[in-house]
Protein backbone atom coordinates (compact mmCIF):
# COMPACT_ATOMS: atom_id res chain seq x y z
CA UNK A 1 0.00 0.00 0.00
CA UNK A 2 1.23 3.47 -1.14
CA UNK A 3 2.04 6.16 1.11
CA UNK A 4 -0.58 8.96 2.13
CA UNK A 5 1.59 12.18 2.16
CA UNK A 6 -0.17 15.12 4.39
CA UNK A 7 1.61 17.73 2.35
CA UNK A 8 1.00 22.07 3.08
CA UNK A 9 -1.22 21.81 0.62
CA UNK A 10 -3.66 19.15 1.18
CA UNK A 11 -5.57 17.24 4.21
CA UNK A 12 -4.45 19.24 7.53
CA UNK A 13 -2.05 21.51 6.04
CA UNK A 14 -4.43 22.61 3.78
CA UNK A 15 -6.54 24.67 6.77
CA UNK A 16 -3.67 25.28 8.65
CA UNK A 17 -0.91 26.65 6.26
CA UNK A 18 -2.18 29.38 4.98
CA UNK A 19 -0.85 33.37 3.09
CA UNK A 20 0.65 34.90 5.88
CA UNK A 21 0.30 38.89 6.00
CA UNK A 22 3.37 41.82 6.31
CA UNK A 23 1.13 44.62 8.67
CA UNK A 24 3.43 46.94 8.04
CA UNK A 25 1.28 48.91 4.74
CA UNK A 26 3.77 51.00 3.23
CA UNK A 27 2.35 53.34 1.16
CA UNK A 28 2.38 54.27 -2.40
CA UNK A 29 5.50 56.57 -4.19
CA UNK A 30 4.36 60.08 -3.60
CA UNK A 31 5.55 63.55 -5.13
CA UNK A 32 6.26 66.25 -2.27
CA UNK A 33 3.99 69.03 -2.92
CA UNK A 34 5.65 72.33 -3.42
CA UNK A 35 4.06 74.81 -5.04
CA UNK A 36 1.87 76.79 -1.93
CA UNK A 37 5.35 77.96 -0.60
CA UNK A 38 5.35 80.53 -4.28
CA UNK A 39 2.57 82.03 -2.31
CA UNK A 40 4.94 84.72 -0.25
CA UNK A 41 2.10 87.53 0.38
CA UNK A 42 -0.43 86.67 3.44
CA UNK A 43 -2.64 89.05 4.72
CA UNK A 44 -1.13 91.93 6.49
CA UNK A 45 -3.73 93.51 8.35
CA UNK A 46 -7.66 91.85 8.11
CA UNK A 47 -10.41 93.82 9.17
CA UNK A 48 -12.71 91.06 9.69
CA UNK A 49 -13.89 87.81 8.13
CA UNK A 50 -15.68 89.45 4.96
CA UNK A 51 -16.60 86.84 1.93
CA UNK A 52 -13.88 88.42 0.09
CA UNK A 53 -10.46 89.93 0.77
CA UNK A 54 -9.43 92.67 -0.93
CA UNK A 55 -5.68 93.27 -1.53
CA UNK A 56 -4.41 96.96 -2.44
CA UNK A 57 -1.86 98.54 -4.34
CA UNK A 58 -0.75 102.23 -4.21
CA UNK A 59 -0.94 104.01 -7.17
CA UNK A 60 2.13 106.03 -8.37
CA UNK A 61 2.02 109.75 -9.51
CA UNK A 62 1.72 109.45 -12.94
CA UNK A 63 3.82 113.18 -14.44
CA UNK A 64 7.81 111.78 -13.92
CA UNK A 65 9.33 114.53 -16.26
CA UNK A 66 11.70 117.27 -15.31
CA UNK A 67 8.98 119.49 -17.12
CA UNK A 68 6.35 119.16 -14.83
CA UNK A 69 8.69 119.10 -11.86
CA UNK A 70 10.61 122.28 -12.58
CA UNK A 71 9.89 124.90 -10.48
CA UNK A 72 9.69 129.02 -10.51
CA UNK A 73 11.10 130.73 -8.20
CA UNK A 74 8.37 132.69 -7.65
CA UNK A 75 4.87 131.01 -8.21
CA UNK A 76 3.92 128.45 -5.58
CA UNK A 77 2.85 125.74 -8.16
CA UNK A 78 -0.34 123.50 -7.93
CA UNK A 79 -0.51 120.55 -5.90
CA UNK A 80 -1.80 117.26 -7.99
CA UNK A 81 -3.99 114.38 -7.02
CA UNK A 82 -2.59 111.57 -5.64
CA UNK A 83 -4.22 108.38 -7.49
CA UNK A 84 -6.48 105.72 -6.21
CA UNK A 85 -5.70 102.67 -5.20
CA UNK A 86 -5.96 99.72 -7.32
CA UNK A 87 -6.44 96.40 -6.00
CA UNK A 88 -7.07 92.74 -6.14
CA UNK A 89 -10.01 90.22 -4.72
CA UNK A 90 -9.80 86.87 -3.21
CA UNK A 91 -12.70 84.89 -2.35
CA UNK A 92 -13.50 82.57 -0.25
CA UNK A 93 -12.85 78.83 -1.67
CA UNK A 94 -13.95 76.74 0.65
CA UNK A 95 -12.47 72.70 0.51
CA UNK A 96 -12.67 69.53 1.58
CA UNK A 97 -12.45 66.16 1.58
CA UNK A 98 -13.97 62.72 3.99
CA UNK A 99 -13.86 59.51 4.37
CA UNK A 100 -16.28 57.28 6.36
CA UNK A 101 -14.35 54.07 7.88
CA UNK A 102 -17.08 51.55 10.00
CA UNK A 103 -15.82 50.40 13.36
CA UNK A 104 -16.34 47.01 11.98
CA UNK A 105 -13.10 47.12 9.52
CA UNK A 106 -11.11 48.07 12.70
CA UNK A 107 -12.06 45.19 14.75
CA UNK A 108 -11.97 42.30 11.55
CA UNK A 109 -8.59 43.64 9.82
CA UNK A 110 -5.10 42.15 10.06
CA UNK A 111 -3.73 45.40 11.19
CA UNK A 112 -5.08 49.07 12.40
CA UNK A 113 -6.09 51.21 9.77
CA UNK A 114 -6.61 54.23 11.95
CA UNK A 115 -3.06 55.58 10.98
CA UNK A 116 -3.39 54.69 7.30
CA UNK A 117 -6.74 56.79 7.24
CA UNK A 118 -5.22 59.88 8.46
CA UNK A 119 -1.94 59.40 6.26
CA UNK A 120 -4.12 58.53 3.25
CA UNK A 121 -6.46 61.98 3.87
CA UNK A 122 -3.73 64.16 4.73
CA UNK A 123 -1.83 63.50 1.80
CA UNK A 124 -5.31 63.66 -0.18
CA UNK A 125 -5.12 67.46 1.40
CA UNK A 126 -1.75 68.85 0.53
CA UNK A 127 -2.15 66.98 -3.58
CA UNK A 128 -5.15 68.89 -3.56
CA UNK A 129 -3.95 72.42 -2.36
CA UNK A 130 -0.68 71.67 -4.88
CA UNK A 131 -2.77 71.65 -7.63
CA UNK A 132 -5.13 74.43 -6.79
CA UNK A 133 -2.15 76.94 -6.90
CA UNK A 134 -1.34 74.87 -9.86
CA UNK A 135 -3.87 75.87 -11.55
CA UNK A 136 -3.29 80.13 -10.60
CA UNK A 137 0.05 79.86 -12.22
CA UNK A 138 -0.96 77.92 -15.12
CA UNK A 139 -3.22 81.25 -15.63
CA UNK A 140 -0.20 83.11 -15.98
CA UNK A 141 -0.16 85.57 -19.15
CA UNK A 142 3.09 85.67 -19.31
CA UNK A 143 4.95 83.23 -21.28
CA UNK A 144 7.93 82.20 -23.09
CA UNK A 145 7.75 79.29 -25.41
CA UNK A 146 10.29 76.80 -27.11
CA UNK A 147 8.97 76.41 -30.29
CA UNK A 148 8.99 75.15 -34.34
CA UNK A 149 11.41 72.13 -34.22
CA UNK A 150 14.55 74.39 -34.44
CA UNK A 151 14.27 75.51 -30.18
CA UNK A 152 13.38 79.41 -31.14
CA UNK A 153 11.95 81.36 -28.15
CA UNK A 154 9.51 83.34 -28.25
CA UNK A 155 7.64 85.42 -25.41
CA UNK A 156 4.76 87.67 -24.83
CA UNK A 157 5.22 89.74 -21.12
CA UNK A 158 2.84 91.85 -19.74
CA UNK A 159 0.81 92.23 -22.86
CA UNK A 160 4.04 93.07 -25.12
CA UNK A 161 5.29 90.72 -27.82
CA UNK A 162 3.94 87.34 -29.98
CA UNK A 163 4.62 84.04 -28.77
CA UNK A 164 4.16 81.06 -30.77
CA UNK A 165 1.32 79.07 -30.59
CA UNK A 166 1.20 76.24 -27.78
CA UNK A 167 0.56 73.34 -30.48
CA UNK A 168 3.50 74.47 -32.47
CA UNK A 169 6.17 72.85 -29.94
CA UNK A 170 7.66 69.66 -31.09
CA UNK A 171 9.76 66.98 -29.83
CA UNK A 172 12.66 69.02 -30.69
CA UNK A 173 12.13 72.08 -28.63
CA UNK A 174 13.70 70.62 -25.17
CA UNK A 175 14.13 73.93 -22.61
CA UNK A 176 17.08 76.16 -23.83
CA UNK A 177 19.40 78.50 -21.10
CA UNK A 178 17.47 81.22 -23.75
CA UNK A 179 14.38 81.30 -22.03
CA UNK A 180 15.59 81.30 -18.49
CA UNK A 181 17.46 84.31 -19.73
CA UNK A 182 14.51 85.57 -21.50
CA UNK A 183 12.04 85.21 -18.30
CA UNK A 184 14.95 87.01 -16.18
CA UNK A 185 15.35 89.77 -18.32
CA UNK A 186 11.94 90.49 -18.59
CA UNK A 187 11.33 90.66 -14.72
CA UNK A 188 14.29 92.72 -13.97
CA UNK A 189 13.26 95.41 -16.81
CA UNK A 190 10.31 94.91 -14.45
CA UNK A 191 11.53 95.66 -11.57
CA UNK A 192 10.49 92.75 -10.13
CA UNK A 193 12.32 91.95 -6.42
CA UNK A 194 14.15 88.34 -6.02
CA UNK A 195 12.84 85.55 -3.78
CA UNK A 196 15.88 84.24 -2.15
CA UNK A 197 19.60 84.93 -1.69
CA UNK A 198 18.94 87.48 -4.46
CA UNK A 199 17.67 85.38 -6.71
CA UNK A 200 14.59 84.07 -8.70
CA UNK A 201 13.33 81.04 -7.88
CA UNK A 202 12.22 77.97 -10.67
CA UNK A 203 10.15 75.25 -10.28
CA UNK A 204 10.88 72.36 -13.09
CA UNK A 205 9.69 69.17 -14.12
CA UNK A 206 12.26 66.72 -13.70
CA UNK A 207 12.37 65.75 -16.96
CA UNK A 208 13.00 69.21 -18.26
CA UNK A 209 15.99 69.81 -15.55
CA UNK A 210 17.87 66.80 -17.45
CA UNK A 211 17.29 68.85 -20.61
CA UNK A 212 18.73 72.19 -19.17
CA UNK A 213 21.45 70.29 -17.74
CA UNK A 214 22.57 68.63 -20.86
CA UNK A 215 22.19 71.26 -23.10
CA UNK A 216 25.32 71.76 -25.06
CA UNK A 217 27.23 74.52 -27.07
CA UNK A 218 27.78 78.04 -25.34
CA UNK A 219 26.33 79.91 -22.10
CA UNK A 220 24.84 76.65 -21.07
CA UNK A 221 24.34 74.76 -17.96
CA UNK A 222 28.06 74.92 -16.44
CA UNK A 223 30.07 73.93 -13.25
CA UNK A 224 29.71 77.08 -11.45
CA UNK A 225 26.36 76.78 -10.86
CA UNK A 226 27.09 74.64 -7.93
CA UNK A 227 26.81 75.77 -4.43
CA UNK A 228 29.56 76.13 -1.69
CA UNK A 229 27.05 74.65 0.62
CA UNK A 230 25.57 71.19 -0.62
CA UNK A 231 23.05 71.65 1.77
CA UNK A 232 20.73 73.73 -0.77
CA UNK A 233 21.22 70.49 -2.94
CA UNK A 234 20.32 68.02 -0.49
CA UNK A 235 17.16 69.73 0.22
CA UNK A 236 15.52 69.42 -3.36
CA UNK A 237 17.13 72.47 -4.82
CA UNK A 238 19.47 71.55 -8.07
CA UNK A 239 21.47 74.43 -7.83
CA UNK A 240 21.40 78.48 -10.02
CA UNK A 241 21.67 79.30 -13.20
CA UNK A 242 21.39 82.52 -14.82
CA UNK A 243 20.29 84.22 -11.37
CA UNK A 244 17.83 81.34 -10.89
CA UNK A 245 17.56 78.61 -8.42
CA UNK A 246 16.02 76.04 -9.60
CA UNK A 247 13.93 72.86 -7.48
CA UNK A 248 12.50 70.07 -9.10
CA UNK A 249 9.05 68.79 -8.67
CA UNK A 250 7.04 66.05 -10.41
CA UNK A 251 4.02 68.17 -9.92
CA UNK A 252 4.79 70.81 -12.82
CA UNK A 253 1.72 70.62 -15.15
CA UNK A 254 2.54 68.58 -18.87
CA UNK A 255 0.49 67.03 -21.16
CA UNK A 256 0.29 66.37 -24.71
CA UNK A 257 -0.73 69.54 -25.95
CA UNK A 258 2.19 70.53 -28.64
CA UNK A 259 1.69 69.20 -32.25
CA UNK A 260 0.69 66.19 -33.61
CA UNK A 261 -2.31 64.30 -32.70
CA UNK A 262 -3.20 61.14 -31.01
CA UNK A 263 -0.76 59.40 -29.18
CA UNK A 264 1.85 61.05 -31.06
CA UNK A 265 1.06 64.62 -30.06
CA UNK A 266 4.07 66.50 -28.31
CA UNK A 267 3.73 66.67 -24.53
CA UNK A 268 4.43 70.46 -23.32
CA UNK A 269 5.75 70.74 -20.13
CA UNK A 270 5.50 73.84 -17.44
CA UNK A 271 8.69 75.88 -15.73
CA UNK A 272 7.28 78.46 -13.57
CA UNK A 273 10.09 81.37 -13.04
CA UNK A 274 8.83 83.17 -9.70
CA UNK A 275 9.79 86.57 -8.13
CA UNK A 276 8.55 88.03 -5.02
CA UNK A 277 5.00 88.13 -4.20
CA UNK A 278 4.22 86.30 -7.81
CA UNK A 279 0.85 84.83 -6.22
CA UNK A 280 -1.16 85.65 -2.59
CA UNK A 281 -2.61 83.42 -0.52
CA UNK A 282 -5.84 84.60 1.21
CA UNK A 283 -6.61 82.00 4.56
CA UNK A 284 -10.19 82.19 6.43
CA UNK A 285 -8.96 78.35 7.99
CA UNK A 286 -5.73 76.92 7.68
CA UNK A 287 -6.32 73.41 6.13
CA UNK A 288 -6.10 70.44 8.30
CA UNK A 289 -7.46 67.59 9.41
CA UNK A 290 -10.62 66.97 10.88
CA UNK A 291 -12.41 64.24 13.21
CA UNK A 292 -16.20 64.10 12.37
CA UNK A 293 -18.86 63.79 15.06
CA UNK A 294 -19.85 59.96 14.97
CA UNK A 295 -23.94 60.10 14.86
CA UNK A 296 -25.52 56.99 14.31
CA UNK A 297 -26.86 54.85 17.07
CA UNK A 298 -23.68 52.21 17.36
CA UNK A 299 -21.04 54.48 16.97
CA UNK A 300 -19.83 52.41 14.32
CA UNK A 301 -19.61 55.59 10.88
CA UNK A 302 -16.21 57.25 12.00
CA UNK A 303 -15.77 60.03 9.46
CA UNK A 304 -12.34 61.27 9.11
CA UNK A 305 -11.04 64.46 6.42
CA UNK A 306 -9.88 67.67 5.86
CA UNK A 307 -11.33 71.07 5.44
CA UNK A 308 -10.07 74.65 4.94
CA UNK A 309 -11.63 77.54 3.58
CA UNK A 310 -8.48 79.51 1.33
CA UNK A 311 -7.73 80.79 -2.11
CA UNK A 312 -5.06 82.27 -4.14
CA UNK A 313 -4.82 84.96 -6.86
CA UNK A 314 -1.71 85.90 -9.02
CA UNK A 315 -0.66 88.77 -7.39
CA UNK A 316 1.93 90.95 -8.69
CA UNK A 317 1.77 89.56 -12.34
CA UNK A 318 5.00 90.92 -13.80
CA UNK A 319 7.15 88.24 -11.04
CA UNK A 320 5.55 85.43 -12.49
CA UNK A 321 7.01 84.00 -16.11
CA UNK A 322 5.95 80.51 -17.34
CA UNK A 323 8.39 78.75 -19.83
CA UNK A 324 6.53 75.86 -21.67
CA UNK A 325 9.02 73.40 -23.69
CA UNK A 326 9.08 69.20 -24.92
CA UNK A 327 11.48 67.28 -22.82
CA UNK A 328 13.96 64.50 -24.72
CA UNK A 329 12.83 62.14 -22.39
CA UNK A 330 9.76 61.65 -22.60
CA UNK A 331 8.32 63.71 -25.87
CA UNK A 332 5.01 62.32 -25.83
CA UNK A 333 3.78 59.36 -24.09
Amino acid sequence: MADVFTTTSSGLGSNLVTLAYDKLIETNLRILPKFREIADKKVGSLTHNGSSIRFQFNTDIADTTVAGATLSETTDPDSVALPATTYIDVAQLELGRSVLPVKKINLMSLANIDPWVANAVGYNMTKTLDAAVVAKLDAGANIVRVSGGTGAVSNVYEGVGTVAAKTAIQAADTIKSAAIRTAVTKMRSAGVQTKAAGMFVAYIHPEVSNDLRTETGNNVWRTPHDYQNAAPLFGGELGSWEGVRFIETANATNSQAGSGAGGSQTRVYHTYVTGAQALAEAVWKEPGMEIGVVQDRFNRFNPVGWYGIINWSLYRTPALVRIESAASGRPNA
